[in-house]
């Protein structure tokens, strides 16, 4: 997920992001799979494949151009589902902070991939520290809205957060992937070694 939302958090969901992407590229390099990346959102769904570990200094060269400051993450999601990549292990890091994203994960789902979706939120978004009156901007559509931060307001804000938290992983449980929602300061050791390794997704001695 290269979209704007991905530069906030201290550290930022962007750098997990992409430690969790050169690791998992790594393993799957080294299993003698078939990896092909794709950035959200972007314009070009025009991807060759890297295999063998030979080609791991390729994946690095693709995440260091990358940059977070784009916009449309359903979009671009439902581009990705669109494209014609084989069926198989779809690996999405992202925040999901999409209206729309729960219905553009259906449609990657139902195209016959196997996701992993891996949430990554900030300690902000986790646990937001508001109060008094406030003009909030939407760093990728600019769009403001002012708010009152009551105690009730945010109660509100970590129903809906939650609600919809526990709608990406029951689209992930009902087509047989996997949902893991992290924050953004989590090592990435304890991510691969313990989360990962519990699911079943990832096999490590």
């Amino acid at each position: 997920d290269t979209s704007a939302s991905m530069q906030f958090g201290n550290p930022s969901k962007w750098q997990l992001a992409a430690q969790l992407a050169t690791a998992l590229g790594y393993i799957a390099l080294c299993g003698g799979d078939a990896l092909f990346t794709f950035a959200l959102p972007q314009d070009d769904v025009r991807t060759v494949p890297l295999r063998g570990k030979g080609m791991f200094s390729n994946l690095l060269r693709w995440l260091k151009s990358l940059n977070p400051d784009g916009k449309g993450l359903a979009e671009g999601l439902q581009q990705f589902a669109r494209a014609n990549f084989p069926k198989g292990f779809a690996i999405l890091l992202t925040d999901g902070l999409d209206e729309n994203f729960p219905d553009a994960l259906t449609q990657v789902a139902y195209r016959g991939h196997e996701v992993l979706l891996l949430q990554i939120l900030s300690d902000a978004e986790l646990e937001p520290h508001l109060e008094g009156d406030l003009r909030l901007l939407d760093c990728e559509t600019e769009d403001a809205v002012e708010i009152t931060a009551t105690l009730s307001v945010m109660r509100e804000y970590q129903r809906r957060l939650t609600e919809f938290c526990h709608q990406l992983s029951d689209i992930c449980r009902r087509t047989g992937g996997w949902y893991l929602r992290l924050e953004s300061r989590a090592s990435l050791e304890d991510v691969v070694f313990r989360h990962l390794r519990r699911i079943g997704v990832v096999g490590l001695p």
